[in-house]
């Protein structure tokens, strides 16, 4: 096959891929200096194609770089590049991966992607299991759809840490609730990575009569064994949406359920930090909430190596209001302000307690809504899964004051689209009130009192 005829092949490829696109050059950059421009795409460089932000990331540390450019007129340009090792060209790329995403082949019992009803984000409907993803972004993949080639790029650039969904060690148990022949080699999976040295975080979504009591401490005890190289174990509930007809019969854990995972995974949690120096094991949030027994203190939770994943979440947010509030040192007073903020059931007791203290800033006035969940169904509490129609139907005709504060967690990241399409904008006209996306606690202080938002 000829040089000419590969060429072509690439060009034409990646005319069609706009995910490979650069969305995003730097001022004064490398990159802007050698004219590249938003809507080229990088075909290769050095000779070696690009296909992933890791191939990018990867072939860019070089002090001397030949690129070749796809320009956004559709023909190719070669530039050559002097830089110092590992600094930047400056560029923002369209998606994390040019070639398209590996999608999910398993069939899991509780897969949430299966309980989505219509009309929310197309994206939502898309399962991964892309270990590039993992390494880049933290999303937790099974290791089912893993070939040779994938374990020899993971050591060979060192793609550390990945993040696994566990669920269980035992293979028949996996097999039958991933509804894929392939999953029953986890450990052997997990032993390899540490084999590799790659670290990992591991995850199990608890399905209460089929893989909690012994099923969980034998998989706790398995996933240990692989220290150092294992880095955390998050436990998390399973999530039932209303739309489950035709689906696996699961329950949600019951209080009882609850206080059992609690107490046990607390007394592992223990053992592990005196006989190793760190607990390993963590619960997400939603267990103690369930059990209605209080949170562990911020110590417990190590440096949160799974805050994504809900776990230590409240914590968390509660560590960071009062850090920010005696950084910040609010007036005693300010004029008549009354706002409104809205929270999901899961952070309701938390945003209480920042309400309050808010409160103690004579002049400020705030109602919280608590906004329960009926596009997934009220068994869906956290705040990250309410859709634009939920706050609607909530908040609807009520007094709002003269500003609505949302979480950002709410919305696409980067972005201002909640799950089910709707625009910040567009709850703004349906609401007749000014909303304010607040990101994180300082921000929730600075905007909920009117103060002068300045970056910590």
């Amino acid at each position: 096959m000829s040089d000419e005829f590969i060429s072509i092949r690439k060009k034409n490829s990646m005319l069609e891929n706009e995910r490979a696109s650069i969305t995003k050059v730097e001022e004064g950059s490398i990159a802007e200096e050698s004219g590249i421009e938003v809507g080229d795409k990088i075909i290769s460089i050095n000779g070696h194609s690009i296909n992933d932000i890791i191939d990018y990331q990867f072939m860019a540390t070089d002090s001397y770089l030949e690129v070749e450019i796809l320009k956004k007129d559709g023909n190719i340009q070669r530039v050559e590049i002097s830089k110092e090792d590992y600094e930047g060209l400056g560029l923002t790329f369209a998606a994390p991966t040019f070639d398209g995403i590996r999608r999910c082949a398993n069939k899991c019992i509780f897969c949430f992607v299966h309980q989505l009803p219509k009309g929310l984000r197309d994206a939502l409907y898309i399962k991964d299991d892309d270990y590039r993803l993992s390494f880049l972004e933290g999303n937790f993949i099974t290791l089912t759809d893993m070939r040779e080639k994938d374990w020899q790029r993971i050591e060979r650039l060192r793609l550390s840490p990945l993040y696994i969904s566990v669920h269980t060690t035992s293979s028949e148990l996996r097999i039958k609730m991933l509804n894929n022949p392939a999953a029953g080699e986890i450990y052997n999976q997990l032993r390899r990575l540490a084999s590799l040295r790659i670290e990992f975080h591991t995850q199990i979504v608890l399905c209460p009569g089929i893989n909690d009591g012994e099923e969980l401490k034998k998989t706790i005890d398995d996933l240990v064994t692989l220290r150092p190289y294992i880095k955390s174990i998050g436990i998390v509930p399973v999530g039932l949406s209303k739309y489950r007809e035709g689906l696996f019969l699961l329950k949600s854990a019951t209080k009882e359920v609850a206080r059992e995972v609690v107490m046990y995974v607390q007394e592992k949690a223990n053992e592990f930090k005196r006989r190793w120096g760190y607990p390993f094991v963590f619960l997400a949030d939603e267990f103690y909430q369930l059990a209605e027994m209080p949170l562990p203190p911020s110590s417990s939770y190590e440096e949160f190596p799974q805050l994504e994943n809900g776990i230590g979440l409240i914590r968390s947010f509660e560590d960071d209001f009062f850090e920010a509030w005696n950084d910040i040192n609010p007036p005693e007073s300010i004029g008549e302000r009354h706002i409104s903020l809205v929270t999901g059931v899961a952070g309701a007791q938390i945003i209480d307690e920042c309400i309050q203290k808010l409160k103690t800033v004579k002049g400020f006035n705030c109602m919280k809504y608590v906004v329960i969940n009926r596009t997934f169904g009220d068994t869906i509490t956290v705040t990250g899964l309410l859709t634009g129609k939920d706050i609607v139907h909530e908040l609807k005709g009520e007094e709002l004051g003269s500003l609505l504060l949302i979480p950002s967690i709410m919305l696409r990241k980067n972005d201002r689209i909640f799950l089910d399409d709707m625009t910040v904008e567009r709850l703004q006209e349906i609401l007749k009130v000014p909303i304010i996306v607040v990101n994180g606690a300082r921000e929730f202080i600075e905007e909920a009192l009117g103060l002068e938002v300045i970056e910590p």
